[in-house]
């Protein structure tokens, strides 16, 4: 009887281990993922969702490896089951820009637009990510597209476009100083999330300023520096019609005029703002 139940209980051990070997390693297949060998890493993750069919992560990693292949058609439904299983910790806006990017590579430009449509209700602004996917080429110049992907800019919020009323070539001139002119030059920047200045006066005076919203602060900043090596810091908001930003000394104020013109009127204080002067009021046109 002992040796039976001996015999039992070998035959046991060795079918667990076949059985054991038979099965995928999780922490095989992520190797051959951060080590980026995807032709290793497919077939691991295949096994993985054969036995785990609602591990989201193994199905974008599936997808993620047959994208790298070129494996466009395949890598589509593993990446569309991935979103099906979505928990937590699904990076679905990740997701969905190589979802698109697939679709694209395999030449359905419908369902693409459909994905990148999808990504904006994440909060994810990925517009880089898909404005140089080489996938996108055929698509860079269909209204749909630049359309989608317009929505897609980390900057394309009121907040951020509150300061594009100062955008512009414009020339400058003072009600105080007759004959006086400026020249200023006005642009966005790091796609649109900064406005940059250029100023150039009469005498050779001359300076540049970076302006941007700073969403965690929910405020605009400004720095400053001249020709004459003197920097200003100035912080503030967009309200009632107007951009305000000020330091402890300086507040300067931009306002639309009726005539189209921007009012810039620069005032300071040396009473910690009980009492205001006027440093500067100019007025900027178009030639």
């Amino acid at each position: 009887m002992q040796r039976i139940i001996s015999g039992f209980i070998y035959l046991s051990l060795i079918f667990n281990l076949s059985n054991a070997s038979l099965r995928a390693d999780p922490d095989q297949a992520d190797s051959y993922f951060q080590a980026q060998q995807w032709e290793q890493a497919a077939p691991a993750y295949q096994q993985l969702v054969e036995q785990d069919s609602s591990n989201s992560q193994y199905w974008f990693r599936l997808g993620q490896s047959l994208y790298q292949l070129n494996q466009y058609q395949d890598a589509i439904p593993a990446l569309q089951k991935a979103l099906q299983h979505q928990d937590s910790n699904t990076p679905v806006a990740n997701l969905l820009v190589l979802l698109a990017r697939s679709q694209a590579g395999n030449d359905d430009n419908t369902a693409a637009l459909d994905s990148i449509a999808a990504i904006e209700a994440t909060g994810a602004r990925p517009y880089l990510a898909l404005r140089n996917s080489s996938e996108f080429a055929a698509m860079a110049d269909s209204p749909e597209f630049v359309a989608l992907l317009e929505t897609l800019k980390p900057c394309n919020s009121d907040n951020h476009r509150a300061f594009d009323l100062w955008l512009g070539e414009w020339q400058v001139t003072s009600p105080s100083r007759p004959g006086w002119t400026a020249k200023s030059s006005i642009t966005l920047a790091n796609d649109g999330c900064s406005v940059h200045e250029n100023y150039v006066s009469q005498g050779g005076y001359a300076g540049r300023s970076i302006n941007f919203y700073d969403p965690q602060k929910q405020m605009w900043h400004q720095t400053w520096i001249d020709n004459q090596g003197a920097p200003i810091y100035l912080e503030g908001r967009f309200e009632n019609g107007a951009m305000i930003l000020s330091d402890e000394t300086n507040r300067v104020t931009w306002s639309t005029q009726p005539d189209n013109s921007v009012r810039q009127h620069w005032e300071t204080t040396n009473d910690g703002g009980s009492s205001w002067t006027t440093a500067f009021d100019g007025y900027y046109r178009k030639p």
